[in-house]
């Protein structure tokens, strides 16, 4: 770009000077346009997710905004012309977050164990990966990812050399044989109730 040229940020608003703010730090010009003589009172960035967030890190701006912020356990959709709701999620189940950090430090070379330890909480997918991996054996389902899971975790495969493993695979039909599965799971399933 040369140096006469500038960026026109269409909008003072949060976004625009968050974009003005990036553009300044990197020494690019930049105007910004705002039909408004003062700030709009309205809902505007109304919630920041974990990318944004980040992104204000970056940007020096995370550590005076986060704490100004409100916290929000719930999270819902709702449908824009009705008004109903169709979604609801608890954010407050830290449970993604926990097995997030986990599989990082997987990744990192840690043992389950370790990352257990360093977490200092259950992690509730480290219990499910056998569970889902004996399941599929005593279906007679190939569960490739679950198996390469269940390496990584307790038999001292590299997360590397599983997903070289997986991304090798035989290209196959992966739904073939799909209706016998489903006879067999679910005979399994009334024999069980």
């Amino acid at each position: 770009m040369a140096e006469q040229d500038r960026v026109v940020i269409a909008g003072g608003g949060p976004v625009g000077m968050v974009m003005a703010l990036a553009l300044y730090k990197q020494g690019v010009p930049f105007t910004v346009l705002e039909s408004l003589h003062e700030p709009f009172i309205d809902q505007r960035a109304a919630s920041n997710h974990p990318p944004t967030v980040a992104m204000l890190g970056e940007l020096g701006l995370a550590d005076d905004i986060v704490p100004e912020g409100l916290k929000a356990p719930i999270f819902r959709i709702h449908d824009r012309v009705s008004g109903e709701m169709v979604a609801e999620f608890d954010l407050a189940d830290r449970a993604f977050e926990i097995n997030r950090r986990a599989g990082e430090l997987i990744a990192q070379g840690a043992s389950a164990g370790e990352a257990v330890a360093t977490i200092g909480q259950v992690v509730e997918g480290l219990a499910t990966a056998p569970v889902l991996r004996d399941l599929s054996h005593r279906l007679g389902v190939e569960m490739p990812i679950a198996q390469e899971v269940h390496a990584a975790l307790f038999e001292g495969k590299s997360v590397q050399r599983c997903l070289i493993d997986l991304l090798s695979r035989e290209q196959k039909d992966e739904l073939a044989g799909v209706e016998d599965w489903a006879r067999r799971a679910f005979a399994n399933a009334d024999a069980v109730h």
